[in-house]
Parts: structure tokens; sequence; C-alpha cells
């Protein structure tokens, strides 16, 4: 019994190592994307923080407008 779970988990180590050097030599995990400027920002060429542009003060306090009743609830446990 010890002898057929000792095989069992030599081939499937094989089979992820030989899926893992498949894939390396592949280039999936290429980082090439993040090194070009694939996509420009409307914000300007200087844009790090993308899609936080849009956030303003009025976005904020607008789910403010949403709330009718203020009710507290404890999501965890005080230990």
């Amino acid at each position: 019994m010890k002898i057929c779970n000792y095989f069992k988990f030599t081939i499937i180590l094989i089979f992820i190592l030989s899926n893992v050097c498949s894939f390396s030599s592949l280039g999936i995990a290429d980082e090439l994307p993040l090194r070009q400027r694939w996509s420009p920002s409307i914000f300007g060429r200087n844009d790090e923080v993308g899609s936080v542009n849009w956030i303003n003060n009025k976005k904020v306090l607008e789910p403010l407008k949403l709330v009718k009743k203020v009710k507290v609830a404890t999501l965890g446990k005080v230990y």
C-alpha cells in the first residue's frame, strides 16, 4: 500500500514538473505587456493611477444619499 502511494506521488510530481518546464519554455510568463505602453491613458502620458482619476468628492458622497436608516451590525466576535 505504501509503495502504491509513493508511485502515485511520483507520477503526479513528474506531471507537474513537465508542465511547469513546458510553460516556461513557451514564454507564457512573459512580462512584455508590463514593459510596453500598450494602453495610453486619457489622463495624460504620465498617468500612473488609471481609473482612480474618476473618483472625486462628488463620487465619494453619492452613496450617502442611499442611506435611509442607520443600523450597526457586528460582523466579528469580540474575544
